[in-house]
């Protein structure tokens, strides 16, 4: 069978997995969500095509295109809600006989709408493995698990029993130097990688759970450093991104891959998003000697961790990026702003945040505004107050406006926040940009002026 896998439209979409969000920082991620669905199906003799629609001027045209020289029986397609807008563009000027099959949280907290958008199938579980039995089965989703069509939903997760069996990335389906990231040394080849599936916690606003469950599985130590060493020969690769929701759920999960790495002498820099426990100076360390050159701390709001049911506290936060520091790595606060805060004016919340930033003296920050994606434990809360706007393209965390009510305008206190946190943070800042790529930096600066035009 013929099966082209697409990106969405928009350029600075990033909605690899579980991102969903714009690129503020001029970040364009290869869609290794794609590559490995159709690395896996490849293996069973299904011809493959991987194309990433952000990489031209008119995507929709390159599409149509596409079509006719390519001919596809089916059309796969990861839809988000901050995409869903884009994504049923494509949908709509795709042949009737091409079967559109989704996967992503959009489609699996709201089928119905994805099928009367032009969907013909949703996937749940682990999209690779719901589209090989699927596409084995010759499209007929009787009997599979994870297969939902318009007039019978089957939400039961069609999951790998262990995830080794899923193959290496066969990145040679995508044009690795169109590629970049703000994190990435300049000049270097990168990719991302998902090590491990399903996360334990329950945080009000995370997808995780929505589109792999709470269930948490992992690859074998062994394994994901036996596919660094393979990216790295057979591709060049000498970064890669950890897209783990949570890479260190398991202290000993983390020790034994640093190991890994370091008895077979593998090369290769890697950065990861953490939680903030458990971390301890010692494993650190090894993570430093390993490789690994960045963390990624999920900060969110410290006055609202309760709230937002976080499950760790301030001191924990501020001890991470302590020993992070200790330990020679760059730490990365990830921050949230959310509506319901106590603060008077958007001036206060910024200086609020830029105030922790500055405690935590975060080497980098993301600041993005808090969106109730559906399958969320905010989307429904606030679906319950009657608060929420209809319209996708509001859901987008990088976005300037917020699809619900809220005493501050939030947009604008990402903005404050934006343009004063170079000033009070040059050192970080000269850091970061001595060795970035020159199209994120080019990005950064153009973003950077538009915010203070709108200051």
């Amino acid at each position: 069978m013929k099966i082209l896998y697409v990106t969405t439209l928009k350029r600075d979409m990033v909605k690899v997995w579980l991102c969903q969000e714009t690129s503020f920082f001029g970040s364009l991620i290869p869609p290794v969500d794609l590559v490995s669905i159709a690395t896996t199906l490849s293996q069973d003799g299904h011809l493959a095509r991987v194309l990433d629609l952000r990489l031209y001027k008119k995507p929709l045209d390159v599409y149509k295109m596409f079509l006719k020289e390519f001919k596809p029986d089916a059309l796969v397609l990861n839809l988000a809600t901050a995409s869903a807008v884009y994504d049923y563009e494509i949908v709509k000027v795709t042949p009737r006989e091409v079967k559109k099959i989704a996967f992503g949280s959009h489609a699996i907290a709201l089928p119905e709408e994805a099928f009367q958008n032009g969907f013909d199938y949703v996937l749940y579980g682990d999209p690779e493995k719901a589209l090989r039995d699927l596409v084995n089965n010759n499209l007929n989703a009787q009997g599979i698990d994870g297969i939902s069509i318009p007039y019978n939903i089957n939400r039961t997760p069609n999951l790998f029993e262990d995830l080794d069996s899923i193959p290496y990335l066969d990145l040679s389906m995508i044009e690795l130097n169109r590629y970049s990231a703000v994190y990435v040394d300049r000049g270097r080849l990168f990719t991302a990688m998902l090590s491990s599936r399903g996360c334990p916690f329950r945080c009000t606003y995370c997808l995780n759970p929505t589109f792999f469950s709470r269930r948490y599985r992992t690859q074998s130590p062994e394994r994901i450093a036996e596919e660094l060493k393979f990216l790295n020969r057979r591709f060049g690769i000498e970064e890669v991104l950890f897209l783990d929701a949570t890479f260190n759920i398991s202290e000993l999960q983390v020790i034994k891959f640093c190991e890994e790495l370091l008895k077979r002498n593998i090369k290769i820099n890697w950065l990861c998003n953490m939680r903030v426990e458990p971390v301890n100076l010692e494993m650190l360390k090894l993570m430093k000697e390993a490789g690994c050159k960045r963390v990624m701390y999920g900060v969110e709001d410290v006055a609202l961790l309760e709230d937002i049911k976080k499950d760790t506290t301030s001191q924990k936060i501020f001890d991470a990026f302590t020993n992070s520091r200790k330990a020679g790595l760059a730490a990365d606060a990830y921050v949230i702003l959310f509506p319901d805060t106590k603060h008077l004016n958007e001036v206060s919340y910024a200086k609020y945040i830029l105030n922790l930033l500055k405690q935590l003296n975060a080497d980098a920050f993301q600041c993005n505004i808090a969106i109730p994606f559906p399958g969320t434990e905010l989307f429904k809360s606030l679906s319950k107050e009657g608060s929420l706007k209809s319209d996708w393209a509001l859901y987008d965390p990088g976005g300037k406006k917020m699809p619900y009510c809220s005493k501050l305008d939030l947009g604008k206190v990402k903005r404050i926040i934006f343009i004063r946190y170079p000033f009070m943070n040059l050192k970080n800042i000269l850091n970061l940009l001595k060795d970035i790529d020159l199209k994120s930096l080019k990005k950064m600066l153009k973003k950077y002026l538009e915010n203070l035009m709108q200051a």
